[in-house]
């Protein structure tokens, strides 16, 4: 029986829901977007703290931002199995080790990029 890897879902950023773009690693071990944390920290925050809007773990001071080279490879990774004419609903695919080259949009076998 065919077991599912990893989902795309499971990559995605948890404050924007897509792909992380430019990710990196906050103290408590979550990832997220530059942009979409930067963000999320210049909100005011009436605590004083900067907090993981996952886990709730507070920081103080601000902690610096580093990037997930790990997380970056694995989504350069998963772009490249994606079905070309379906990037815009990256949402709806899996990557399988007995699946690789399926589009699930189109429910048909893709040509390798190869």
């Amino acid at each position: 029986m065919s077991s599912k890897l990893w989902t795309e879902e499971q990559f995605n950023c948890p404050v924007c829901l897509d792909l992380p773009n430019d990710p990196v690693t906050i103290p408590c071990g979550h990832s997220y977007c530059m942009g979409c944390i930067k963000d999320y920290w210049s909100k005011d925050n009436p605590k004083g703290g900067y907090s993981c809007p996952q886990c709730r773990k507070t920081f103080s001071p601000k902690p610096s931002l580093s990037r997930n080279t790990m997380l970056a490879e694995a989504v350069e990774q998963l772009l490249v199995l994606l079905c070309d004419a379906h990037t815009h609903a990256r949402t709806h695919t899996a990557v399988s080790h007995e699946m690789d080259g399926y589009c699930f949009l189109a429910e048909s076998a893709v040509r390798d990029a190869d």
